[in-house]
């Protein structure tokens, strides 16, 4: 689709660099939203609360958590 009232971001179309990109912004935000989770969790896990401790430790096996690139990312 050419039209010269919509102008691109990097102003060209690359469907495969576009996709790319969203990817990346999706998992960035995906890894913002772990990491507000928490650090919102851990305050009522250290009073003792067990759902949050439950909560904590699933959220710190996710790969983007541990320090591992998530698949999406991975090159």
């Amino acid at each position: 689709m050419k039209n010269d009232n919509i102008i691109h971001v990097n102003n060209k179309v690359d469907p495969a660099d576009d996709i790319e990109v969203i990817n990346t912004e999706l998992a960035l935000s995906d890894l913002d939203t772990c990491e507000r989770a928490i650090h919102r969790v851990q305050k009522k896990a250290k009073g003792g609360d067990k759902d949050a401790k439950a909560e904590l430790a699933a959220l710190e096996k996710m790969p983007a958590t541990a320090g591992k690139t998530p698949a999406c990312c991975a090159r």
